[in-house]
């Protein structure tokens, strides 16, 4: 490692350090690409209602005892 580092030495490690990191996020992408192409969802999620809590689902039920 060197102790004293010019500008030029500087710039080409951060141009590295990005590179390395596009590197890196192609390759997620890709991943991310071929797991929804195997589980089928080609980039549309399916839309899921959230349910109702337990909770909810009590109270809901005592208004409608009401």
């Amino acid at each position: 490692m060197m102790l004293y580092m010019n500008n030029d030495d500087i710039a080409k490690q951060h141009y590295n350090n990005v590179r390395e990191e596009l590197e890196r996020y192609k390759m997620a992408e890709h991943m991310r690409l071929l797991k929804r192409e195997s589980a089928g969802l080609n980039g549309e999620a399916p839309i899921i209602a959230p349910k109702p809590s337990l909770f909810e689902q009590i109270i809901m039920l005592g208004r409608r005892m009401l």
